[in-house]
């Protein structure tokens, strides 16, 4: 669908400014490129929150899923690395912030890392050996930063931001 809108406007201008097919080429290529990270994501969430039959299935919104084994070939999750464990989580902040609480890493010299990406493929945060240590503990997610004054308040008193 949103494919289709952006057909649509690209069509639109082409009527209203007579642009070239160099420029109506430029500005689909554009658009593929904006949506296409959008749409990836969108795949992913269906699979792994939705479709029951996915092997990358998690079953919920704000259900964590840890992966037992190293990936393999035929695996559809897609993963920046082959040779680490990962553990999956899509948050769902549209009625309330989530806090998810790390725990304590052992052993001192283990490096790891949580990365949140918003569904358009941009990297919110990172949260690791580098940021907070090996002492884990809460880290809180809200859709603004009104909300999280409010939940701090009434679920939370200390966390780590």
């Amino acid at each position: 669908m949103a494919l289709f809108s952006i057909a649509i406007s690209v069509q639109l201008s082409v009527q209203e400014t007579k642009a070239t097919a160099a420029e109506v080429q430029r500005i689909a290529q554009e658009a593929y490129v904006y949506a296409f990270g959008p749409v990836y994501s969108y795949r992913f969430l269906q699979d792994e929150v939705f479709n029951e039959s996915s092997t990358t299935y998690i079953g919920a919104f704000n259900k964590i899923k840890n992966y037992q084994r190293l990936n393999q070939p035929g695996d559809t999750m897609f993963t920046p690395n082959v040779d680490a464990p990962y553990t999956r989580i899509w948050l769902d902040l549209r009625s309330e912030p989530v806090v998810v609480t790390m725990p304590k890493v052992t052993p001192a010299n283990r490096y790891y890392v949580m990365q949140a990406i918003s569904l358009d493929h941009y990297n919110l945060d990172f949260t690791g050996t580098r940021t907070v240590g090996q002492n884990g503990g809460p880290i809180i997610y809200a859709s603004s930063p009104e909300s999280v004054g409010e939940f701090r308040l009434r679920k939370v008193p200390k966390l780590m931001i």
